[in-house]
């Protein structure tokens, strides 16, 4: 999974848009645009949060290499990925 993945459900809505209604348009993650350009992004302190988590997660060299080693099992036999246990529990 991408970890921007985030992004993939962003709305656009422009400035003038949020201007006249704020509350309808601010929603989530939204890309801010003034004359067809970006000029910004509004997330939620949630989001938000969950970006800064995942850029430090994927920051971390031990993370980096424990999902390494857990790839490499899941290659060799020795793993089970969740994909496969989604798949067999149907959840």
């Amino acid at each position: 999974m991408n970890h921007f993945s985030i992004l993939s459900g962003e709305k656009i809505a422009s400035i003038r848009d949020i201007q006249k209604n704020p509350s309808q348009n601010l929603k989530g993650i939204t890309r801010v645009t003034r004359g067809g350009s970006t000029i910004g992004f509004f997330l939620s302190t949630e989001d938000f949060e969950d970006l800064v988590e995942s850029h430090e997660a994927l920051s971390n060299p031990a993370f980096i290499r424990s999902v390494s080693k857990g790839r490499q099992e899941i290659k060799s036999g020795k793993g089970v990925s969740l994909e496969s246990l989604v798949k067999k529990y149907d959840i």
